[in-house]
């Protein structure tokens, strides 16, 4: 998916379901853990849409099966930052802090998720996603 395109989490539905009708095409060759790594960053950025959304439960269920998609993966980065946004939902700062520092470029997201929830106490995730 391509994250440039203007409303592109909104799209995300419609590329898991892309990808979910063509599974058995890669399930067992060389591109599979690429696969796995396309449905876990999809299902990510549905959590995110529902998470801008006030929809924090949602959220969490959607990131709770990117999270186990993301194992199959190849990514240790995207792992730490998955995990690291959930605890932040979870309201576990002490792992979510640790994910920060083993998750390349995203763990400057995964900071400001940490510093919002600790001066606040609770999930903003418009304002500590984008510093809104």
């Amino acid at each position: 998916m391509d994250q440039s395109a203007p409303n592109h989490t909104e799209n995300a539905f419609k590329c898991l379901e892309s990808l979910l009708d063509r599974q058995q095409e890669f399930i067992g060759i060389s591109l599979e853990v690429l696969y796995w790594n396309s449905i876990s960053f999809e299902l990510f950025h549905i959590a995110q849409q529902k998470a801008f959304m006030g929809g924090y439960k949602e959220a969490k269920s959607f990131l709770s099966q990117s999270l186990e998609v993301a194992f199959k993966g190849i990514s240790d980065e995207w792992l730490s930052y998955i995990k690291g946004t959930k605890c932040y939902f979870d309201g576990n700062l002490k792992i979510l802090q640790k994910e920060i520092s083993t998750a390349g470029e995203n763990g400057v997201l995964l900071m400001r998720l940490f510093e919002g929830y600790k001066k606040r106490g609770s999930v903003n995730y418009t304002e500590d996603y984008g510093g809104i």
